[in-house]
């Protein structure tokens, strides 16, 4: 198990009542846990979380640990779609190997790699029966993660008020046209919270993609603000959310409908109410 304290004081205490009820070994600061790496730097004050070992790990099962680094998760020119290979049944060897790529991407994608959520999102939608095209796309994945070993999330005691950056994709998929929402939240200096996941209906443009998107994020950045506030950090103010759409931004400030937005009106008394409450600000 993993003790939080605020004090060295306060953590002997911990110590000494566990140990008066359990028999209990002291290992001394946390190194591991559930698959990740922490390190602990006492001049910086700072927390990095990694999963080094276990991506290591994922490169020997599936004979990649001598592969060529690539510098993006994926291709960026190779658009992923149901194609007519999906109508060929796939070996059921490949459909156990892509399944379990996909598992321990996501598995990483959700602790310490925001970077990969992206790319284990798209690949996750054609488990059912991956094609030898989305199989090349997975292993170009664990090329990027060859390159990138090392990489994790650093916390460091500075800015402590939550800000958050939205972000859609219009329409690039390419069967059925639904576009895909992100959102990545920051707490000193370290991502805290991450997103990837196709919106529910098509969008009719960018300003409407963004717009779905940012309520989501809207929704992480109250629930992050309620715990902090549990946990006696008071936010400073309303939440900053970074929207690159001037389109959604002026949308968030102007009350009156358009035709164009008829159909988002729950959307934006959502997103509107929020913005009036100073809770959060695009």
């Amino acid at each position: 198990m993993t003790i939080l304290v605020s004090s060295n004081t306060l953590m002997s205490q911990v110590k000494s009542d566990l140990n008066s009820k359990f028999d209990t070994q002291d290992l001394g600061p946390v190194k591991q846990i559930l698959g990740m790496e922490i390190t602990q730097d006492k001049t910086t004050s700072s927390i990095t979380i990694t999963q080094t070992q276990y991506l290591k790990k994922i490169l020997e099962r599936f004979q990649m640990t001598e592969c060529h680094p690539v510098t993006t998760p994926p291709n960026p020119n190779v658009k992923l779609d149901k194609t007519s290979d999906d109508t060929k049944p796939t070996l059921p060897q490949l459909v156990h190997e892509y399944s379990a790529v996909i598992g321990l991407l996501n598995f990483a994608a959700t602790a310490t790699r925001p970077d990969l959520k992206y790319t284990a999102h798209e690949l996750s939608q054609f488990m059912n029966n991956p094609s030898p095209i989305y199989w090349t796309a997975a292993k170009c994945a664990l090329h990027y993660i060859k390159g990138t070993l090392n990489l994790g999330i650093t916390h460091l005691p500075s800015n402590l008020d939550p800000h958050s950056y939205s972000d859609a994709n219009w329409g690039t998929n390419l069967t059925d046209r639904r576009s895909v929402s992100g959102y990545a939240i920051m707490f000193g200096e370290g991502a805290i919270s991450w997103y990837s996941k196709k919106q529910p209906i098509v969008a009719l443009s960018t300003m409407e993609a963004e717009y779905m998107a940012l309520s989501n994020t809207i929704r992480e950045c109250l629930w992050i603000r309620e715990l902090l506030t549990e946990l006696g950090i008071l936010p400073n103010g309303s939440t900053i959310i970074n929207v690159d759409n001037q389109a959604a931004i002026k949308f968030t400030e102007n009350s009156q409908f358009h035709a164009q937005s008829k159909h988002i009106d729950i959307c934006h008394h959502f997103i509107q109410e929020h913005i009036a409450s100073n809770k959060v600000s695009v």
